[in-house]
């Protein structure tokens, strides 16, 4: 599967490129269909079990003895991470987390990759995943990672499918520290945004799908297009006709892209 993948992206890569003359870069994070559960230990079982029992208390002593068993079913998908993102600047990695930096001559640009299907399990329940932001926020600060310019977060499952409480923490953070928040798993795509007093304006776009299983005429996705020069945005959803991707959602005009998140982003960060 990942072979295919692979050969979609790289052909559609190759056409981009020669479309625009630019170079082209694919940002991947993982949801719970990239977990290989043929390779699932025991210890694996065990562990998550246990972080179910103790949530609070796991996450002041998280670290890789945890992490690694949890992470092995993701282990194709991080072989084609690695494939796909060869030539895309990674500043930081550990397998919860891991963000991309493209600086340019006047703005810089920052992808965040949030694992949250690290104890994804076949049967997937709604409110019972936890993300332990906390740790991850830790390492970011710890290796002097700072949020600068526009950033954009993504991660595969929405805020729904985690703890209340782990929800609301993580809510908060990806928040306050992100200007895009890409998410999928719904199989529903929606855009919108969301301006609240202190946090300031956050897009959202949630991903549909792109191929449904047993329902290949169902097909979707997001486009966001961002003109930094000139601080404006659209924002586009295409789906499947039957012959081609036609547009199904546009913004009627050409939107300002606000940037007013950089400074309450520092004093948050600051303070935490």
């Amino acid at each position: 599967e990942y072979r295919v993948a692979l050969d979609f992206l790289t052909d559609l890569k190759d056409k981009l490129a020669a479309k625009t003359s630019k170079k082209i870069h694919f940002i991947v994070t993982p949801g719970n269909h990239d977990c290989d559960f043929d390779k699932e230990t025991s210890a694996r079982k065990m562990l998550i079990e246990k972080v179910y029992q103790d949530m609070n208390k796991i996450e002041l002593g998280i670290d890789e003895s945890i992490t690694s068993p949890c992470l092995l079913v993701q282990k194709e998908f991080h072989d084609f991470r690695e494939v796909i993102h060869d030539s895309t600047p990674k500043i930081f990695f550990d397998g919860l987390c891991w963000i991309y930096d493209f600086p340019f001559e006047n703005y810089n640009i920052q992808f965040r990759c949030y694992n949250t299907a690290w104890i994804s399990q076949k049967t997937e329940k709604q409110m019972l995943l936890w993300y332990p932001i906390n740790i991850v926020a830790k390492a970011l600060s710890e290796n002097n990672i700072i949020a600068e310019g526009i950033v954009v977060s993504l991660f595969h499952h929405t805020y729904t499918w985690l703890r209340a409480d782990n929800a609301r923490d993580f809510k908060k953070y990806i928040e306050n520290s992100s200007d895009v928040i890409l998410t999928g798993h719904e199989h529903d795509a929606s855009i919108y945004t969301k301006n609240e007093v202190g946090i300031g304006t956050t897009e959202y776009l949630e991903g549909g799908v792109l191929q449904e299983h047993g329902q290949e005429e169902l097909s979707s996705f997001n486009l966001l297009i961002i003109d930094l020069e000139n601080k404006k945005q659209t924002k586009k959803k295409l789906e499947w006709n039957g012959e081609l991707f036609s547009v199904k959602y546009q913004s009627e005009n050409w939107e300002d892209f606000h940037r007013d998140k950089i400074m309450l982003r520092r004093q948050y960060e600051n303070n935490n």
